[in-house]
């Protein structure tokens, strides 16, 4: 069972079939939010330090918004907090 023919018809099966060409280009999406989610929390608790932290806050907030719907969420619960404090 460990054969080259074995693995390389493994192969074609994975590279052809829906399901695996579809999920993986999902969970690029997410890895994308989660990092810009991560980037747009750092500057967010530092953007009074300086002025550059804000505007790159205000970037990867824009990212965020423009690449999931999720994004605006947090957005908005980062600005609403600003409202409360």
């Amino acid at each position: 069972m460990h054969n080259q023919s074995v693995a390389i018809f493994s192969v074609l099966i994975c590279c052809f079939t829906y399901n695996y060409i579809y999920f993986s280009q999902e969970a690029r999406l997410y890895s994308w939010l989660l990092l810009v989610c991560i980037w747009n929390a750092y500057f967010w608790i530092y953007k009074e330090e300086r002025k550059s932290f804000k505007i790159a806050w205000q970037i990867t907030s824009v990212l965020l918004i423009w690449s999931h719907y999720y994004g605006l969420a947090i957005v908005l619960l980062q600005l609403f907090d600003s409202v409360i404090r």
